[in-house]
């Protein structure tokens, strides 16, 4: 197989799963919670819980890739994924199930797909064309998930919000597709605290700027929501 059809999987599953379908349903779940009669107390624990187990996951991640290879974990984590949006669609038929365990499957799927998608990312590449495969690993997501806020605001709107889970569901089933062309690609990481410090001291300023702009992307993607939607109480405009 050649080199660019391996990477071409890769963009496409990650502007598929994380770009169409993550904006699909990601900044409406604060909000779906909210019109569930949870209090924003509880959904901001929620999302801290979130957060909170998606980093320490990412250790789990590591650890399964070095057992399994990347692939393989990525396929665990669409399990994970399912698993999240069906406990998400079950919340509103009043099950009794507690909030953080919600919170905790989508933490640790997040974390099973980053890990193994940044390492085979890398891996595939090409070097003489990896300024272009970087900007389409962003890019593509982010147009592909232009009109997607918009488009699970209808949806919600007009079906409700399990028949959005239920869409994106079956948008993810779609990006597995792409798996299937990816060899298992082992790895053996080795977690070193004194290596740790080293890379952080030649590079203290971009994780300092990645840190800052992650609580960015933070406040913008799942906070306004929530206060776009308090203020207007439509899902549409929020969309």
């Amino acid at each position: 197989m050649e080199q660019k059809e391996p990477i071409r999987n890769i963009l496409k599953m990650h502007a598929i799963s994380s770009g169409f379908a993550g904006a699909l349903v990601s900044i409406f779940i604060p909000i779906y919670l909210l019109t569930l009669g949870h209090s924003l107390k509880e959904v901001m624990l929620f999302l801290i819980t979130h957060n909170v187990i998606l980093f320490t996951s990412a250790f789990g991640a590591v650890f399964i890739s070095n057992k399994v290879g990347l692939v393989r974990t990525l396929w665990i984590r669409f399990g994970f994924l399912f698993l999240y949006l069906f406990l998400l669609y079950l919340l509103q038929t009043k099950t009794g199930f507690p909030l953080y365990l919600v919170a905790i499957v989508g933490g640790i799927e997040a974390a099973f797909y980053w890990i193994p998608l940044n390492v085979l990312f890398t891996r595939y590449a090409q070097t003489k064309a990896m300024a272009k495969q970087m900007s389409h690993f962003f890019v593509l997501p982010e147009a592909a998930g232009l009109f997607a806020p918009l488009i699970g605001g209808f949806v919600a709107a007009l079906l409700g919000f399990p028949a959005l889970f239920v869409f994106a569901f079956f948008v993810n089933a779609l990006a597995i597709g792409f798996l299937r062309g990816l060899t298992q690609e082992k790895t053996h990481f080795q977690f070193s605290f004194k290596r740790f410090k080293e890379i952080w001291q030649r590079n203290k300023i971009y994780f300092v700027s990645e840190f800052f702009d992650n609580i960015t992307e933070e406040t913008v993607g799942i906070i306004f929501p929530i206060v776009a939607y308090m203020s207007l109480l439509s899902v549409t405009d929020v969309g």
